[in-house]
C-alpha cells in the first residue's frame, strides 16, 4: 500500500476518533503539520520525477518509472483510490447561504426548492452536488 493510501486511512481513523472524542482538536493539527509536510516532499519527489521524464529517453525514462513506482509513496495501477468511506449524498459541506454545515443530499434538496433556486444556482457546491448525486447531461445546464 502506497504512504498516500496510509495516511488517507491514518486521517479516516483519525476523523473517527475526533467525532468520538478520543482526540484533541489540538491532536489533530499536530497531526495534519505532519501530513503537510510529508506532502511537500512528496510533491519534490513527483516534480523531479515529472521532469524527468520529460527529458528521458526511452531506457531512461522506464528505470525513472521504476524508481519512482519503488518509493511507495504513490498508489500504483492496481490500488484502488477512493477517498471517502462515506456514501457521497452523506458528506458534509459549507453552505454559504444558510452559513452552516449540511450534507449534500441536504444542499439538492435545499437548492432544488423555488424559494432557494436564486440564491443557489451559482453557487459551486449547488453545480458540484447535481453533478455528483443527478448523473445526466439535461441537468448541468443550470
Amino acid at each position: 500500500m502506497s504512504l498516500i493510501m496510509k495516511e488517507i486511512e491514518e486521517l479516516r481513523a483519525l476523523n473517527k476518533d475526533l467525532d468520538a472524542g478520543r482526540v484533541t482538536p489540538e491532536d489533530i493539527a499536530a497531526k495534519l503539520g505532519i501530513y503537510k509536510a510529508v506532502l511537500g516532499r512528496m510533491r519534490l519527489v513527483h516534480s523531479v520525477g515529472s521532469t524527468l521524464l520529460k527529458h528521458a529517453n526511452d531506457s531512461q525514462r522506464n528505470k525513472a518509472i521504476r524508481d519512482l513506482n519503488a518509493t511507495g509513496l504513490f498508489p500504483n495501477q492496481n490500488e484502488r483510490f477512493q477517498l471517502a468511506d462515506v456514501k457521497r449524498e452523506d458528506e458534509n459541506i459549507m453552505c454559504p447561504v444558510q452559513e452552516k454545515d449540511i450534507t449534500r443530499a441536504d444542499c439538492l434538496s435545499f437548492s432544488g426548492e423555488a424559494s432557494n433556486y436564486e440564491d443557489c444556482k451559482d453557487c459551486d457546491n449547488f453545480k458540484i452536488n447535481r453533478r455528483m448525486l443527478m448523473p445526466g447531461p439535461a441537468l448541468h445546464t443550470a
